[in-house]
């Protein structure tokens, strides 16, 4: 897989082609123990940071298979799904990294 570098949008102003929106998404699924009324903030922050960087690597991923050389404007977004389970208090977070894929010239 080739090599993308994560720009902002000044250091692509120039002979370059828009390669369009390119998105990762990934999921990390919260039970009991980490929806606790005493949250472990330490594991929920784990849980999260490997979320946003698997959406990030299947970002960048997408925009590699395009021939990108950077990715721009990255965002990141999240959203709480909360499966309708009879038993405990799942919840599945998805996490989505987005950004335009830009080719240096």
């Amino acid at each position: 897989m080739a090599e993308i570098i994560n720009a902002t949008a000044n250091e692509a102003i120039g002979n370059w082609q828009n390669l369009g929106v390119v998105m990762g998404i990934a999921a990390a699924r919260y039970d009991d123990l980490t929806l606790a009324r005493d949250l472990d903030l330490e594991l929920h922050g784990q849980i999260a940071r490997a979320a946003r960087e698997s959406a990030l690597e299947r970002m960048n991923a997408q925009a590699a298979q395009k021939g990108a050389s950077v990715v721009v404007g990255i965002r990141f977004d999240s959203v709480v799904v909360k499966p309708s389970h009879p038993y405990g208090q799942e919840q599945i977070v998805e996490y989505t990294a987005y950004g335009t894929a830009v080719k240096l010239r």
